[in-house]
């Protein structure tokens, strides 16, 4: 069963606007656009990643987060928002 996660929906909304955004950015090499069209949307689908990774980071912390400390999983749980955190400051 898969864990319903509170921001879902809304992560996976944007992630179907960032693969739209890819697919613009294939188009614009395909017909030639000019580099400094490209970039401006490369950067934009940067920081789109970057959004949606924080709204994944924010519900790992409310859900995963909350029900490991709840069970009483503590250490294996801060240890596991360290990897997390670890793993977000890679993408810039």
């Amino acid at each position: 069963m898969v864990n319903k996660h509170q921001y879902n929906e809304a992560v996976l909304s944007r992630l179907s606007r960032i693969e739209g955004q890819i697919r613009g950015i294939k188009t614009m090499v395909e017909n030639g656009r000019e580099c400094e069209d490209i970039f401006m949307q490369i950067s934009a689908v940067g920081s789109a990643i970057t959004n949606v990774s924080l709204l994944i980071v924010e519900d790992h912390i409310e859900h995963c987060v909350r029900s490991g400390i709840e069970s009483g999983d503590v250490q294996d749980t801060l240890e596991n928002l360290v990897d997390i955190f670890k793993q977000f400051s890679k993408l810039k």
